[in-house]
């Protein structure tokens, strides 16, 4: 439809139980054709991340080469990236990915986090624009240059690339990768490095492209390899991996205990509560008693209702960080997992042209879906029908309590 000086645009169609959506971009068409009961804007929202995880691995200069040779075949340049685009594609269907814009960091005691950021802050390399380690999807620290600040969303695009190579494993990586917000006509370089005999990965965005630059790199990653398992944080992050993602309610394989519930018999050394994890350790680390061993904070027997919680969110959008907890174990089916952000797509439909803040909650026979948005943060919460209103607020304040864990709320630059 015509909006203004805009010219007609095809936008979607439906055709029976499929809907078939398009998306122009300047000479390129993405098109996505769905029978999943995908909302409009989520659809488009795909095909615009698939778009720029296209430029990542092309840049912008793909669409200035069609112009000039509308019959140029991009088969050729596109061959090998079919598993970075259906991963992508996972991602945005299967977690929250999809609803925000930002990252999610690997929850964390702060010491810890504290300590893996120094290290990253220690490697010190000129023309490195930022560099980041992660495990997963999940980023562990984060630090950005002076001069220029990474948008989430390029750091996403090339965590992707990283989680859907199985090849950049085996050695370091020096790989041309294009950051559209930064510069989308040129290539920057990723050194990728995996620490060996774990999942944590080390990640530097280097303007320069020489084999200088990248030995330059190499000694600094190899000097914190050694610093980050020296101090126990290759041990903190094992352990923070097998406890997420968070599961508010009784895991058959843990020790037993409910959120709310008394680790006095647990622990035998305290009678605060927190809540279990989706995970098969207990609550007590390898490091002992000492703090950086807590994943989180200590909560108090309110929380209790949080384990009637089928699946929560928390967006933090002046930081671009978001918490996302583990789905309940009757709705982790791949059918269920999808039809339950795909209701989160559906409010924040209804809210599209509210003024913040606003909420809505949406009903279905067995859950309720509940989204609010705020120029502060966003929440999404899902729920069994016929639970206390009580659950949001207890929510929101657990969030409170534990956001020195979940989030990275320290900051260095280069």
């Amino acid at each position: 439809a015509s909006n203004g000086n805009s010219p007609d645009t095809l936008r979607y169609f439906v055709a029976g139980d499929h809907t078939f959506t398009f998306v122009e971009k300047g000479p390129l068409w993405l098109v996505c054709a769905s029978r999943c009961g995908d909302s409009y804007p989520d659809t488009v929202q795909m095909l615009d991340r698939i778009h720029l995880q296209i430029t990542t691995l092309l840049t912008g200069g793909i669409e200035r080469t069609l112009k000039n040779r509308p019959n140029y075949d991009m088969r050729g340049i596109m061959g090998g990236t079919d598993s970075v685009v259906n991963s992508l594609i996972r991602w945005c269907t299967q977690d929250m990915f999809l609803h925000v814009e930002g990252l999610e960091p690997l929850p964390l005691a702060p010491a810890a986090r504290h300590l893996a950021l120094s290290c990253l802050h220690e490697a010190k390399v000129p023309n490195v624009l930022g560099g980041w380690l992660m495990a997963g999807h999940q980023i562990i620290a984060l630090v950005n240059s002076r001069q220029v600040r990474l948008h989430p969303l390029d750091i996403s695009m090339i965590i992707n690339i990283i989680m859907s190579s199985t090849s950049l494993r085996t050695a370091e990586s020096w790989t041309p990768v294009c950051l559209p917000h930064v510069d989308n006509m040129n290539f920057g370089y990723a050194y990728i490095s995996f620490v060996e005999d774990t999942d944590v990965v080390m990640v530097f965005i280097s303007q320069g492209h020489d084999s200088e630059q990248f030995y330059a790199i190499s000694q600094k990653a190899n000097a914190m390899k050694e610093a980050l398992r020296s101090g126990g944080v290759l041990e903190d992050v094992a352990e923070a991996l097998c406890r997420t993602p968070i599961n508010f309610r009784m895991d058959e394989f843990s020790t037993g205990q409910r959120v709310g519930a008394s680790a006095s018999n647990q622990q035998g050394t305290t009678s605060q509560s927190m809540p279990t994890f989706g995970a098969t350790r207990s609550f007590a680390s390898h490091h002992g008693d000492r703090s950086r061993g807590m994943l989180l904070a200590p909560a108090p027997s309110p929380y209790a209702l949080l384990e009637g919680i089928i699946h929560a969110a928390y967006v933090n959008p002046k930081t671009q960080q978001y918490f996302s907890s583990a789905i309940a174990p009757s709705y982790r089916t791949r059918k269920q997992v999808k039809s339950l952000f795909r209701n989160y797509g559906r409010c924040r439909m209804l809210l599209r042209n509210a003024k913040m803040p606003s909420q809505v909650c949406v009903a279905t026979d067995h859950e309720c879906f509940y989204v609010s948005l705020s120029v502060d943060y966003q929440m999404f919460l899902a729920v069994p029908r016929g639970i206390s209103t009580g659950v949001i607020s207890r929510f929101y304040n657990w969030i409170k309590l534990q956001e020195a864990h979940l989030f990275m709320t320290e900051q260095m630059h280069w």
